[in-house]
């Protein structure tokens, strides 16, 4: 079943510890793509919480109007409502929300208790501002972007209560931000700290992995799930292996969590493997990403945020509603700048072409 038939079968019995299973990550993994600092989620320091229903209720107000974007979009959009309209979510209390985006971070988190003692930590994905898909593109550089530390800090601020535990949640970035947090948190916040769901997010340097990989709290605290085609979980390095999660999905939509097929019991379908296409996609990315120097990549990065700040346009969907814009951007940049980016698609090509034969004689040989 996909999480929005979850909802409708299991949407009568309130959530609870003894009872919240994968199913209920979904929710965790979507809601911060609304437009959550708009729908009255009490601010970091702020008394009182709100629910989910008002939520979804002020979000509904807001942008009725609206047609779906790139990144939210209406299968996500019609689960939150059902969701908000089942009785499963009506305890959960929403608050604490730190809320910065200006033009270097995209950085959302805020709390939700399901009891008394247990505390989600729920960290934003990439949503559809510029600025996050270009903070997406510095990692690639340089891993101590603000959204990082930003999270580090709003942790070891929050989870600090003796009467309670923090389970942390993330999808895309946001999956590698509750990684983040839980290993870089300071030693008397992870004793609070309880697991890290990561859902198809992003990895880390080998640096940053070699400085952390003996850490105890690896041994029981970080949980990776990725679909069966992921390419974006697939990206630097994991901790631990992927628990490879089958979907209804192709493709890139493979990422969107509402398309993971979940069984009876209200876990993620299992795949014992990631498929051979999400594969080849990961080995022709690294090769690619193994041959940019650091001044190349450097330069790149920069090249490409350029082009995404073309027309001032402050979401992904409001560029991409303007694609000759884009290419017109594309073609004004000077000309070092202009080869090195229109040179990257044929590169992947020739990369891919490679991986592809690359596995097949691997694959021959077993």
């Amino acid at each position: 079943m996909l999480p929005i038939e979850y909802i409708n079968k299991n949407g009568s019995e309130l959530i609870s510890p003894n009872n919240f299973n994968e199913a209920d990550l979904i929710l965790f993994a979507t809601l911060p793509l609304i437009d959550i600092s708009n729908v009255g989620i009490p601010l970091e320091g702020e008394t009182g919480s709100t629910n989910l229903k008002e939520i979804l209720h002020k979000q509904y107000k807001l942008h009725k109007r609206e047609k779906y974007g790139l990144i939210l979009k209406r299968k996500i959009n019609d689960y939150l409502e059902a969701a908000a309209n089942c009785d499963r979510y009506t305890p959960l209390k929403f608050y604490n929300l730190f809320y910065k985006v200006d033009n270097n971070t995209q950085s959302v988190f805020f709390m939700c208790d399901i009891s008394e003692n247990i505390t989600i930590v729920d960290f934003s994905g990439t949503d559809d501002t510029i600025t996050g898909w270009i903070e997406n593109l510095k990692l690639l550089v340089n891993q101590e972007q603000e959204c990082l530390t930003n999270a580090r800090e709003y942790v070891n601020r929050n989870c600090i209560d003796p009467n309670k535990y923090y389970v942390l949640v993330g999808h895309s970035k946001g999956g590698l931000i509750s990684n983040y947090a839980l290993l870089t948190a300071n030693e008397d916040v992870k004793d609070r700290l309880i697991i890290a769901y990561n859902l198809d997010g992003p990895g880390f340097s080998k640096e940053f992995i070699k400085k952390h990989k003996n850490d105890k709290i690896l041994e029981y605290s970080l949980i990776f799930y990725a679909p069966k085609g992921s390419v974006i979980g697939r990206l630097f390095n994991q901790f631990k292996n992927a628990i490879v999660v089958k979907t209804s999905a192709k493709g890139l939509e493979e990422h969107n969590p509402v398309e993971w097929n979940i069984d009876d019991n209200f876990n993620f379908i299992r795949c014992r493997s990631f498929s051979k296409k999400s594969t080849i996609t990961d080995m022709m990315i690294k090769k690619y990403i193994n041959q940019l120097g650091k001044k190349e990549t450097e330069d790149l990065v920069n090249t490409i945020s350029k082009i995404l700040h073309t027309g001032n346009k402050i979401t992904l969907t409001g560029l991409f509603t303007h694609p000759f814009k884009l290419l017109r951007a594309t073609f004004s940049l000077p000309k070092a700048e202009k080869k090195q980016v229109l040179s990257v698609p044929f590169k992947l090509i020739k990369l891919n072409t490679q991986s592809r034969k690359e596995l097949n004689s691997k694959l021959k040989l077993k």
